[in-house]
């Protein structure tokens, strides 16, 4: 009869499962009680995360075209075996997605969440995002602890904003503004005049760099949305 693990080192094995693999640790917790009780225990997930540092990428989003709006969804591309639930995303367009957090526009005008809306891909959860002023075409969503003292590794249950920006009616101007799920409030707006014509590219997305939030313009010119320890200032840089 073969020996079994000693207990104490069973904890030292569940570990070392890659990260990239979440699927393992799902049928590890499935063996036993025991493992499970192991597996689910914050201890472990504090480990866990510490030994494999920044989190794999599972996939990633794109929003498909030339798709008649009421069939149209953002798609899910898995990098790993790992699956997304399968959720009703119909009549949704992604705007942006950075640490673990999705910003969609929801166009179905009888659902409860019409507008924008942060959705997370893992547990389902949407928080509205409310009265979002129709000039802003281009949005980021980030954590709120993401100029410094966040890892990345478990901050999608935390704070988050939400920066927008828009070019006014006259194409002179950008406009920006931020959302707190924090206090549920948005900042003073801000604003840059930056010459006719200008426009924000609408198949860019948004970058995060550093401190500071890019968006891609015309004639080649950044917006920067700098982040210090919130978004307060709005710049262009060449």
């Amino acid at each position: 009869m073969a020996a079994s693990l000693p207990d104490d080192l069973i904890p030292d094995i569940l570990v070392l499962i890659p990260p990239e693999e979440p699927a393992c640790l799902v049928l590890a917790s499935a063996v036993c009680k025991a493992w499970r009780r192991i597996v689910t225990d914050p201890a472990f997930s504090g480990r866990y995360r510490a030994l494999h540092r920044t989190p794999p990428m599972l996939g990633f989003f794109h929003n498909p075209m030339d798709i008649p709006m009421e069939d149209k969804a953002p798609s899910f591309v898995p990098t790993t075996s790992f699956r997304l639930p399968t959720p009703d995303r119909r009549m949704r367009h992604m705007f942006d997605c950075h640490h673990g957090r999705v910003l969609l526009y929801n166009y179905d005008f009888e659902s409860p969440t019409q507008g924008f809306n942060i959705w997370d891909p893992l547990t389902d959860d949407q928080h509205i995002i409310p009265d979002v002023p129709d000039m802003f075409t281009k949005g980021a969503v980030v954590c709120t602890a993401a100029s410094g003292g966040c890892h990345h590794r478990s901050c999608s249950a935390g704070p988050f904003i939400v920066a927008f920006a828009g070019v006014n009616g006259h194409g002179d101007a950008v406009h920006a503004d931020f959302y707190s799920s924090e206090t549920r409030e948005w900042s003073l707006e801000l604003y840059i005049y930056v010459g006719d014509g200008f426009e924000l590219k609408e198949d860019r997305p948004a970058v995060f760099v550093g401190d500071s939030l890019y968006f891609v313009g015309t004639s080649g010119f950044l917006v920067r949305y700098w982040y210090s320890p919130l978004l307060r200032l709005v710049t262009q840089t060449c």
